[in-house]
């Protein structure tokens, strides 16, 4: 347990490693008396320019660039099959030997394996319940199809 927890520590840790390494750094002079100015770019016609209220102790405006709203009036009529939450997930599941499992040798199964623990769960039972909330070598795990 200590290794994955050291595992996903250092995953994390490198990670964000190279997302800082990817980011961009802004410099702010130390004499700067408000926030950067944006300028938009004459290429872009739907990026204008908002005048915000100046700085304190500044009298210049400060321009920052913001979206556009676009009104869109059409009333969108999404159908619904089922109600919410209509479909309940296996919250206990019961697991049987490969050998007696009531399984055709072809059928579909989503297989999950973590520190040598096996399990298979049959896609038949997932078309109906689509989510399974179990536990494998101590860790939780949510199967979804």
């Amino acid at each position: 347990m200590k290794k994955k927890t050291l595992q996903i520590s250092t995953f994390i840790f490198f990670l964000s490693l190279v997302l800082a390494a990817c980011t961009a750094r802004v410099e702010i002079p130390s004499n700067a008396t408000h926030a950067p100015v944006f300028e938009s770019t004459p290429s872009l016609a739907l990026d204008p320019i908002v005048t915000e209220t100046p700085a304190p102790g500044n009298d210049a405006p400060i321009p920052f660039p913001t979206n556009i709203r676009i009104e869109d009036n059409i009333e969108y009529q999404i159908p619904f099959m089922l109600g919410f939450d209509a479909i309940r997930p296996v919250y206990a599941p019961i697991f049987a030997p490969a050998n007696v499992a009531p399984l055709l040798d072809d059928e579909l199964v989503m297989g999950l394996v973590i520190d040598g623990e096996a399990k298979a769960y049959p896609v038949t039972v997932l078309r109906f319940r689509e989510m399974v909330n179990d536990e494998i070598a101590g860790w939780p795990v949510l199967v979804s199809w």
